[in-house]
C-alpha cells in the first residue's frame, strides 16, 4: 500500500466537468493530477490503436501532436464536403457563408488556439458587418476585419447585421466546431452554450392586408414592378433569393426596384420599409391564416418548423375550441 504522501492521481477534490458530442464524450480536466493522468491513458491507448491502424485501414489515430498542427481553414473545408454529401443545396449554401466569416476572422490560425474569448469577440464582428456586405461595391475586395477593426468611416453608410441574423450564423458556427470536436479535432467547443443575443428590438414590419391593398391598387398591373411585388409576396423569398431571378422577371441593370419601391410607398402614405419585408408579410398571412407550419417553414427556407414557429408563433389563431375531446370516449 502507498503512503499518504505518494502521488494518487484519484485523490483530486475537484469536479470533473464532461461536455457530450453527438458521438463522443469530452472530459475537460480541472487540475494537475488529472491532467497527469489522462496524458497517460491517452499514450497508452494511441499505442494500441497506432499498432491496430498498422493492419487495419478504418483506424485513424488522432494524437495531441496531431491536433497541435491543425489550421482551422482546411478543417473547415473538411466540414463542408461532408455538408455536401449529408445535405441538401440550401444547407450547404448558408454553411459556406458561414464559412466565409470565420476564414476573414480567424486567419492562419490553429483550431486549437481559439478560446471562449475568441468566440465572443467574433460575434461582435459579426454584428458590425453590413448587411448584404458582399453587395457593396466599395467594399469589394477591402479587408473586412480591418475595416471594422478600425472603424473605417466607409461602414457608416450601412446597416448592420441583425442580432437574429447573428444569433443564426453563431448557430452554425456551433455545428461546425462541435464537428470538430466529434473527430477529434479539438477536445472542446468554445462555442458551446453561448448565450444568444437579444434580438426583440430587430423585429420586422410586415404589411398589413389595407397596406397590400393600396400597394397593388397604385401599381400598373402590366408592369414589372407588380408582377416583381406579386411574387415576392406569394413566395416568401429572401431578398438576395429575388434578386437571383431571371431578366425577364426583374431587371437588375436598372435597379428600378429599390427606387420605385420607395416612390410607391410614398404615394400610398405607407411608412417605408425594404422589399424584404414581404418575406415577413408572407409569413404572417400564412400563420394567420392556418396554413400548415411545416409547408410555411418549406417555402421560407428554414432549417426545420421550430424556428418558423420561433419566429411567427405570436400570429397563430387561438380558437377557442375543445381540444383532445376523444380522450372523453376512452
Amino acid at each position: 500500500m502507498a503512503d499518504d504522501n505518494s502521488y494518487n492521481p484519484w485523490n483530486t477534490n475537484s469536479t470533473y466537468s464532461l461536455i457530450k458530442g453527438d458521438s463522443t464524450l469530452v472530459l475537460n480536466l480541472e487540475n494537475e493530477a488529472e491532467k497527469k493522468l489522462m496524458a497517460e491513458i491517452e499514450k497508452t491507448i494511441i499505442a494500441k490503436f497506432s499498432r491496430l491502424s498498422k493492419t487495419n485501414d478504418n483506424i485513424i489515430v488522432q494524437s495531441k501532436e496531431t491536433r497541435d498542427t491543425l489550421k482551422l481553414k482546411p478543417l473547415c473545408l473538411d466540414f463542408l464536403e461532408f455538408k455536401e454529401k449529408t445535405q441538401g443545396e440550401k444547407i450547404c449554401v448558408k454553411y459556406n457563408q458561414v464559412v466565409d466569416y470565420i476564414n476573414i476572422y480567424f486567419t492562419n490560425i490553429l483550431v486549437k488556439q481559439i478560446t471562449r474569448k475568441d468566440a465572443n469577440d467574433f460575434r461582435r464582428f459579426l454584428l458590425e458587418v453590413p448587411k448584404h456586405w458582399k453587395s457593396k461595391a466599395d467594399l469589394k475586395d477591402k479587408d473586412l476585419k480591418l475595416l471594422i477593426s478600425k472603424k473605417s468611416k466607409l461602414l457608416d453608410a450601412y446597416e448592420k447585421q441583425a442580432p437574429q441574423t447573428v444569433n443564426e450564423i453563431i448557430k452554425r458556427t456551433k455545428t461546425i466546431f462541435e464537428y470538430f470536436v466529434d473527430n477529434l479535432y479539438i477536445t472542446n467547443n468554445p462555442f458551446h452554450n453561448l448565450t444568444k443575443l437579444d434580438s426583440k428590438n430587430s423585429q420586422w414590419r410586415e404589411f398589413s392586408e389595407n397596406e397590400l391593398h393600396s400597394i397593388f391598387k397604385n401599381t400598373d398591373k402590366d408592369t414589372e414592378e407588380y408582377k416583381f411585388m406579386k411574387f415576392a409576396l406569394y413566395t416568401g423569398l429572401r431578398r438576395g433569393e429575388l434578386l437571383k431571378l431571371k431578366k425577364s422577371d426583374i431587371n437588375l441593370e436598372k435597379g428600378f426596384v429599390d427606387v420605385k419601391w420607395r416612390n410607391l410607398l410614398k404615394e400610398c402614405s405607407i411608412e417605408f420599409r425594404t422589399i424584404y419585408q414581404m418575406r415577413h408579410t408572407f409569413a404572417t398571412i400564412m400563420i394567420e391564416n392556418n396554413e400548415d407550419i411545416l409547408w410555411v417553414s418549406n417555402m421560407l427556407g428554414h432549417t426545420d418548423s421550430s424556428m418558423t414557429l420561433q419566429m411567427y408563433a405570436k400570429y397563430r389563431k387561438r380558437e377557442d375550441v375543445k381540444r383532445a375531446s376523444f380522450l372523453g370516449n376512452i
